[in-house]
């Protein structure tokens, strides 16, 4: 007499479609009535400051994720790996030329201030006129002059005084 093997467990709890559907909906209810706290994300520190108590799993998985992504590098091939190499350094080239360009444009933009300030300055002192212009030969008077008086006062090279006024003093 042989005895009957039992039906097998796959066979016996297979799943209609229908079932399938069921067990959708379920999921889908339950996900609507969950507390109206579930949903915020743990992102930093917990609320409680107590961070040796709070779930660690979040953060376990977006590592694992980070180290897949370490190894999909692998998975290409040399010359695709070169190719981005190549791509990668180009646009940083790209990238140094570009700040290049724009630190000459700001050297440029410097320099023209400079010698517009120059100008200016020079231009102050020729419409005062020679007879505004004093040579002061003994600095002691100076230290009793009034504040404003002091900051009025234009200290010029002998070879300043000569290209402004075309004389020598």
């Amino acid at each position: 007499m042989e005895a009957e093997a039992p039906p097998s467990t796959a066979s016996a709890t297979k799943k209609t479609p229908e079932d399938r559907a069921i067990k959708r909906v379920k999921k889908d209810i339950q996900k609507k009535t969950k507390p109206a706290g579930a949903e915020r994300a743990k992102i930093g520190r917990p609320r409680s400051g107590r961070v040796w108590k709070h779930d660690h799993a979040e953060v376990r998985q977006r590592a694992s994720k980070k180290m897949a992504a370490n190894f999909a590098h692998r998975q290409q091939s040399y010359e695709d790996r070169r190719a981005a190499k190549r791509k990668k350094d180009d646009m940083k080239a790209f990238e140094r030329e570009m700040k290049q360009q724009r630190a000459d444009r700001r050297k440029k933009v410097a320099e023209k201030r400079k010698e517009k300030e120059k100008r200016k300055a020079e231009n102050e002192v020729k419409a005062l006129g020679k007879g505004a212009v004093q040579v002061i030969k003994d600095s002691s008077k100076i230290r009793k002059w009034h504040k404003k008086a002091k900051q009025k006062l234009i200290k010029m090279s002998p070879e300043m005084i000569q290209k402004v006024y075309k004389a020598k003093i």
